[in-house]
């Protein structure tokens, strides 16, 4: 239903969002006898990361055509972010009627955080910026929030 709203409001002649679209991440956590499981869908170039013992281990890949070329080694991380296409999805909401969305299984131990991460964030916080804050066990979701400059989006959180 999101993505045939998307749809129609980038395709409606004369429309200031034309040729839209959207990413998407989210996290459905899930308890049961054995622990917590976190199941992690996402389509585009929005991340899912696991803090786990003061690391940050992504979870998921982009869908984009700059991490097609990281993960057949034909640029390095560092010509990803100066790369021309860093822009161009190969996933994303808006884009077709069908929309494939990735989705992992993590397991969560006690103390273990997810970040949900917009483009928004790791485009512009360099990732050991962003590894400092969420590894330390004194800062608060709130605290790391502000550090890195909110949301990154229109809202006020």
């Amino acid at each position: 239903m999101v993505n045939a709203s998307i749809i129609t409001a980038a395709t409606a002649p004369d429309s200031p969002s034309r040729q839209m679209g959207s990413t998407v991440v989210l996290a459905l956590l899930q308890q049961d006898a054995t622990g917590v499981t976190a199941w992690i869908g996402h389509g585009g170039d929005s991340r899912a990361d696991l803090v786990h013992a003061a690391e940050l281990i992504r979870i998921t890949n982009d869908h984009s055509a700059v991490q097609a070329l990281l993960n057949r080694n034909l640029i390095t991380p560092e010509q990803a972010f100066t790369h021309p296409d860093t822009s161009v999805l190969t996933r994303s909401m808006g884009n077709n009627g069908q929309v494939e969305i990735e989705i992992d299984m993590v397991p969560i131990d006690p103390g273990d955080n997810l970040l949900l991460c917009p483009d928004g964030l790791w485009a512009y916080v360099a990732e050991s910026e962003i590894r400092t804050v969420v590894s330390n066990p004194c800062q608060s979701a709130n605290s790391a929030r502000s550090w890195l400059g909110g949301c990154g989006c229109s809202c006020r959180c």
